[in-house]
């Protein structure tokens, strides 16, 4: 099962074809609540927000949403005290990202090269 991040989702919507190709060719996927949350700020922010917001009101109903509880936070828990440890910070968001992909054994679809600083995730780059 795959889980995309919000860069993957961003590359399809600027028209990133390879991306859009792949995921195409996914029976299901996932994303994260925060991942939304991350990509409403973004059309909030753009010059053409109905634009977007449709856009993504439409990609939305393809993939099945996950909200944290608590077991999530006690990922994020987990893998916030592991990165302290360690002196290798990683942006709030995108623990609370690999929180839900260890939580419910996902594969994380991203782009951003810091997930490979939390321990255990299964992670492909696209």
């Amino acid at each position: 099962m795959y889980c995309l991040d919000t860069s993957i989702v961003v590359e399809l919507f600027i028209g990133n074809k390879i991306i859009a190709d792949r995921i195409s060719k996914l029976n299901e996927f996932y994303i994260p609540l925060v991942v939304v949350g991350e990509l409403y700020a973004g059309i909030y922010n753009s010059a053409q927000e109905s634009k977007h917001l449709k856009r993504l009101r439409e990609f939305l109903t393809l993939a099945t949403i996950i909200e944290p509880d608590g077991q999530t936070a006690e990922q994020y828990g987990k893998i916030m005290s592991e990165l302290r440890k360690r002196g290798r910070p990683v942006p709030t968001n995108d623990v609370w990202i690999a929180a839900s992909v260890l939580q419910y054994e996902f594969t994380l679809i991203a782009r951003d090269k810091h997930f490979k600083e939390i321990k255990n995730p299964d992670l492909k780059e696209w």
